[in-house]
């Protein structure tokens, strides 16, 4: 199991609750901001092309882990025609939540940029958004996405500098 996301997803969802696919698009933009800048993702983990845009494989296996361990807990409700499946990350004890952002080093930047400018979308809006760049365009449905291809993607870099996620 790939812990480094499941740190990430800590962080994500630390000051409220966030949905699934929301935080599957976090993670993703994060991952895909940091390769384009340093050719290289913030977690190990593969991402998949499904219906709402980039999944990480193994996101099951971590936030089951995470509830099972007492780093999140999980809620159900409904949001228009949607179910939807909220995790919150519970408080870490003393100075947890400083070790936890200290273990990504300057990666954290990043991940606090994209937890901004994305903080006020919602999971459609940024599923809808993760549908118009690469890798996710090209990749064949189901398959493994080719973080390569985020490089080739002047649209994308193009977003992400003017979200403030990454520098001009």
């Amino acid at each position: 199991m790939d812990k480094t996301l499941a740190r990430m997803a800590v962080l994500f969802a630390q000051e409220h609750p966030v949905s699934r696919t929301k935080l599957n698009k976090l993670l993703f933009f994060a991952d895909v901001a940091h390769y384009i800048a340093h050719g290289k993702q913030i977690s190990r983990s593969d991402y998949v092309k499904l219906n709402f845009g980039p999944v990480p494989f193994e996101i099951d296996e971590v936030r089951n882990w995470m509830v099972e361990k007492g780093f999140m807990r999980t809620s159900v409700g409904i949001t228009g025609p949607y179910v939807q499946h909220s995790y919150e990350a519970l408080p870490l004890a003393d100075d947890g939540l400083q070790k936890v952002r200290d273990s990504f080093g300057a990666a954290i930047k990043i991940i606090d940029l994209v937890g901004k400018a994305f903080s006020s979308e919602s999971a459609s809006q940024l599923s809808e958004l993760s549908h118009r760049y690469e890798p996710w365009k090209s990749a064949d449905w189901y398959s493994r996405l080719d973080f390569s291809r985020a490089t080739e993607d002047p649209s994308l870099r193009q977003m992400l500098v003017d979200r403030g996620i990454l520098p001009a």
